[in-house]
């Protein structure tokens, strides 16, 4: 079917049990392909290394499978991506040296979820070198570890970060407040991650568009109650449970 569909631009598979077929067959699919979502279908094993021969794919969704190994290099060839989507591939580990080489190609990204993939090779810093035009970025559960980049304001378009249920350490940087489109923000689950009172009033105060906060188990014993009163009066859904807060309610 697919050696025969050479006109193909837009595939979509997902939910479809696709766990007989392996994933070097997707080599067969036309090189014109501009979106790719194979969500869900029990794909299993590893990536083809010669992935970069869809050069005209923008959007790519193999969330929720059984893949297995690094992100081959090949990645990195896959210049138009807008959307990238990994998620839930428990067994899919990028290296360091890859990972930074393909953030650093796919310069029109705009939405990257590698939620569940193992991400514990990778340092924070290395989120620096994906694309400024990021909307959403979420890497949750994914044994990120160390400090937030100091430089995380350079993404001023991000809407949604997700980076709940890592290891992430130290206070929430002061490049924070520069993300001032954010709309949903998640950060649940990193026990030791510790805000600093200033840092966190000079942040809430500059995102004016939030409307999720989640800090649950984010160690918040620094911060007064009183200063969530200066959080966007536009907020819908606020999460602080078991993070130390103390005082009296605003």
């Amino acid at each position: 079917i697919v050696r025969n569909l050479t006109k193909l631009r837009k595939l979509d598979l997902s939910w479809v049990n696709m766990s007989l077929v392996v994933p070097d067959s997707l080599m067969n699919l036309s090189s014109s392909l501009s979106s790719l979502k194979l969500y869900s279908c029990g794909l299993q094993g590893k990536l083809p290394s010669s992935m970069g021969k869809f050069k005209h794919l923008q959007y790519l969704d193999l969330g929720w499978n059984n893949l297995t190994g690094p992100i081959p290099y090949g990645f990195e060839q896959l210049s138009e991506l807008v959307s990238l989507g990994l998620s839930d591939n428990d067994y899919l580990s990028p290296e360091p040296i890859s990972f930074d080489k393909i953030v650093r190609n796919l310069t029109k990204l705009r939405k990257l979820d590698l939620s569940w993939v193992n991400m514990s090779l990778v340092v924070p810093d290395s989120l620096m070198n994906l694309s400024s035009s990021l909307s959403s970025l979420k890497l949750y559960s994914c044994g990120l570890q160390g400090k937030l980049p100091s430089s995380m304001g350079k993404f001023k378009h991000l809407q949604y970060l997700d980076l709940g249920w890592n290891n992430i350490t130290s206070s929430i940087q002061y490049g924070f407040e520069q993300l001032s489109e954010l709309v949903s923000l998640d950060l649940t689950g990193n026990f030791y991650l510790s805000p600093k009172p200033i840092s966190f009033d000079k942040l809430v105060q500059n995102l004016t568009k939030l409307r999720y906060l989640t800090l649950g188990s984010v160690n918040m014993s620094m911060v007064t109650a009183n200063s969530l009163t200066n959080l966007s009066s536009s907020l819908s859904s606020l999460s602080l449970s078991d993070c130390g807060l103390q005082g009296r309610f605003p």
